[in-house]
């Protein structure tokens, strides 16, 4: 068993506030007194899925039992791009992208073609999932 006392984070971590959500529809509906409302922040669409999404998933349903393909080989092998399987990175979004690239950077610069010669410092991530106040 591992003592947690003894682990501490980052001074740095303590600043960060957690983000905070936008005002659901029907909220934004009742203050404005609107009934009909398009909200268009907190990353929402105001028409719905794509029936082709909708269907895509659907499809999917029954193999909810299942860890996703982890490298995304079939959606790598789709793409329309004049690219290499290993030149792509697939996320679940920008967070995880960057989390990635500033955890693994050390073996990203040690690996780049561009980077041979060069020296090679590791900053400290700049892009927080949260700002810090």
């Amino acid at each position: 068993m591992y003592n947690t006392n003894r682990i501490r984070s980052r001074k740095a971590l303590d600043k960060l506030k957690p983000h905070t959500p936008g005002k659901p529809l029907w909220e934004v509906k009742k203050e404005i007194g609107q009934k009909r409302v398009i909200k268009l922040a907190s990353n929402e669409n105001p028409i719905g899925p794509s029936p082709k999404a909708i269907e895509a998933i659907t499809k999917s349903l029954s193999n909810l039992n299942r860890y996703p393909d982890a490298h995304a080989a079939k959606l790598k092998k789709t793409t329309r791009l004049s690219l290499s399987t290993q030149q792509l990175i697939i996320t679940n979004g920008a967070d995880e992208l960057i989390t990635l690239i500033s955890t693994n950077s050390h073996r990203l610069l040690r690996t780049s073609v561009y980077m041979t010669g060069y020296s090679k410092h590791l900053p400290t991530p700049q892009a927080a999932t949260h700002t810090a106040h």
